[in-house]
């Protein structure tokens, strides 16, 4: 996702930090650090983005939409909210994401399975465009969350176009 953004002209910083070594169950307690510099050291972010791969248990098929005869990891977005502890600026992040699957629905039909809002804030609650995004699943091939990633930059600067530009 940041090779394509950075080769679309729009500045992209990954960062690989492990976060849930050696207790996967610190992996936001740890990674909270992250995001806070992170937001400190680009003051003029956009976007703010925590990607994985699911894994769904009993799940032996991946999911795949065809884009222009390439098949495409299918997306789920994640959205924390205020069900246990305070987030205030959850909805913003929410309608961040609608706008985001609302776009992909016109683009490449399919490609984001939906936009679930779970208790939790994921470290959603330091940034307004801040989201978790699910890139596939375990069973999804490498090239096919790549092409995803590929077709999800599309879908985003143009949702950042719009939303800079009027």
């Amino acid at each position: 996702l940041a090779e394509e953004l950075n080769r679309a002209g729009v500045e992209a910083d990954f960062n690989n930090t492990i976060h849930d070594y050696p207790d996967y169950n610190y992996s936001y307690t740890n990674s909270r650090e992250t995001v806070k510099e992170t937001i400190k050291k680009y003051p003029h972010l956009a976007a703010l983005f925590d990607v994985h791969r699911d894994s769904i248990p009993g799940n032996e098929v991946a999911e795949t939409i065809n884009v222009n005869g390439k098949d495409a990891a299918l997306i789920l977005i994640v959205v924390g909210t205020d069900e246990r502890k305070p987030h205030p600026n959850w909805r913003q992040n929410l309608e961040f994401a609608e706008r985001i699957k609302k776009k992909a629905d016109q683009t490449y039909p399919g490609l984001i399975k939906g936009v679930r809002s779970k208790a939790g804030t994921y470290n959603q609650e330091f940034f307004t465009h801040s989201l978790l995004l699910e890139f596939g699943s375990d069973r999804n091939s490498l090239n096919e969350v790549i092409y995803a990633a590929q077709l999800f930059t599309d879908i985003l600067l143009e949702v950042l176009y719009e939303e800079y530009s009027g």
